[in-house]
């Protein structure tokens, strides 16, 4: 059985195809990220079935008895963070092993403090970490009776620290980002090291004026069906609850929230896997106390996707998408391939979409995202005003980006990101069948992207790219860049 060396650090997605004809492993170490030591006790995993290995005082793995197929590399150690949460792709195929594989894991950053309402009592409160960037999902905690809390799991990035408390559906105290900031536009936003620990980070919530939003769900319940409703901030979607209330057999609701412009979903209390149906959905602007309210039965939709190779004429990559909301109305929503050509997303609610590919071939990009003769691929797949809900995306090869990253002195940046955007007219905003772009140990990146040109940045911490290098791309093509990050 021949091997195949690869390196690959924590977030650098690629697939790996190897072939041969027996069963296979995949054979690497672990590190820490910045310093590069080894990591002994780390649970690594493939994502499937088998129980798992832990890594030696070496930072060593081996995960055997693999058979052919596609297989995700997960790590857990308690005070440190996977830059890619969702693990390393790797495809095994033929019986061939894979040797060399490197996994950096940073070490968690944490934030810590308490929350105390104007009278300077503690407050049990739940607790949201929200990246500044808006780059990755919260992170969540929550406040003892003592009003202390401490959350963890946090990459190096830039951050905003947000308390809300409610209280039999009811808001008990006003949403509030650290320190006392009402809107996020007035948050403090923390930057936050590899490894760093911020203590002291208090929070004051002030209690709420609140008014009464009372109507009727006219649509249809069924019978032993328990619904209820839920108010959101218009602008923050579901991540923002303000308060909620049972739903009557008669559909009848009342529930008291804070002045604003908000979102009243009506909600199953029990449903399956995934994200809640939406039932009912009504845009509501709260100026005072608001009657007679009528929602109507949301109208769902069934949204189809396929995918075509351009400019040639073998059959279509194997491939799915996910449905991001931009309007937050309504929830993320991920299609299932249906295995003739589609991938198909079920009860999808009024909102305008960021259609998301996943699962592309490596090295392609999407070039258009066709929905009714028109490129959706910027706009979203509106399903508010438009009644498009079958699209086609059209794949095609992309070229490759690698360099690395230095400081001032020329010395190689570890641990840090990069960035492409395009700078053309004509150049768009594409997905990258790569994902994000992650620093190796030496500083080093690649990347497959789109044709075009781009201004290509980086940063490190505290570190930023202030004169980006402009780069220009061919399909097929390999550049290679320089950044320097102060």
């Amino acid at each position: 059985m021949g091997n195949a060396a690869s390196r690959l650090t924590g977030a650098a997605i690629a697939l790996l195809a190897i072939s041969s004809a027996h069963a296979a492993s995949i054979k690497g170490t672990v590190a820490e990220a910045g310093t590069g030591a080894p990591l002994p006790g780390v649970k690594v995993t493939t994502g499937r079935s088998q129980a798992g290995v832990v890594t030696d005082q070496a930072g060593r793995f081996e995960l055997t008895g693999l058979a052919d197929g596609e297989y995700r590399v997960k790590t857990e150690r308690t005070g440190y963070v996977n830059p890619a949460p969702l693990g390393l792709p790797v495809l095994l195929h033929g019986g061939r092993s894979i040797t060399g594989l490197r996994i950096e894991l940073a070490a968690e950053a944490v934030v810590s403090g308490r929350v105390l309402n104007e009278q300077g009592e503690p407050v049990l409160a739940r607790i949201q970490i929200e990246d500044a960037t808006s780059e990755r999902v919260p992170v969540y905690g929550s406040s003892s009776k003592e009003g202390h809390y401490r959350v963890g799991g946090l990459v190096a990035g830039r951050y905003r620290i947000h308390a809300s408390v409610m209280s039999g559906g009811r808001m008990a105290y006003a949403p509030s980002f650290y320190p006392a900031a009402a809107d996020e536009k007035d948050a403090a936003v923390l930057e936050l090291a590899a490894g760093q620990e911020r203590d002291g980070l208090n929070l004051v919530l002030r209690r709420p004026q609140l008014f009464e939003v009372s109507g009727r769900y006219v649509g249809e319940i069924r019978e032993g069906e328990r619904l209820r409703a839920y108010a959101d901030e218009r602008k923050r979607g579901p991540r923002s609850h303000l308060g909620s209330s049972e739903v009557g057999g008669d559909g009848r609701f009342a529930l008291e929230v804070p002045a604003g412009e908000i979102v009243l979903r009506i909600l199953p209390v029990r449903w399956g896997d995934g994200a809640p149906p939406i039932v009912g959905l009504q845009k509501v602007s709260v100026r005072g106390r608001v009657e007679n309210l009528v929602v109507s039965a949301a109208k769902n939709h069934t949204v189809r996707g396929r995918f075509r190779w351009a400019g040639r004429t073998d059959g279509p990559p194997d491939a799915s998408f996910s449905l991001n909301p931009l309007e937050a109305m309504g929830y993320l929503r991920r299609a299932t391939p249906d295995g003739r050509g589609y991938a198909i997303a079920g009860g999808v609610s009024p909102d305008r979409y960021a259609v998301i590919p996943e699962g592309l071939p490596a090295h392609t990009h999407v070039i258009s995202i066709q929905a009714a003769g028109v490129d959706i691929s910027q706009r979203g797949l509106d399903l508010i005003a438009g009644t498009a809900t079958e699209f086609e995306m059209v794949i095609g090869r992309g070229g490759y980006v690698t360099g690395r990253v230095v400081d001032g002195a020329g010395r190689p940046v570890r641990g840090g990101r990069v960035t492409f955007q395009p700078t053309g007219p004509g150049d768009a905003l594409v997905y990258l069948s790569g994902g994000q772009v992650v620093l190796d140990g030496n500083g080093r990146f690649e990347e497959s992207i789109a044709p075009g040109e781009y201004a290509v940045r980086a940063w490190s911490g505290a570190k930023r790219t202030y004169r980006p290098v402009t780069v220009r791309v061919a399909a097929g093509e390999r550049r290679e860049v320089e950044i320097v990050v102060q």
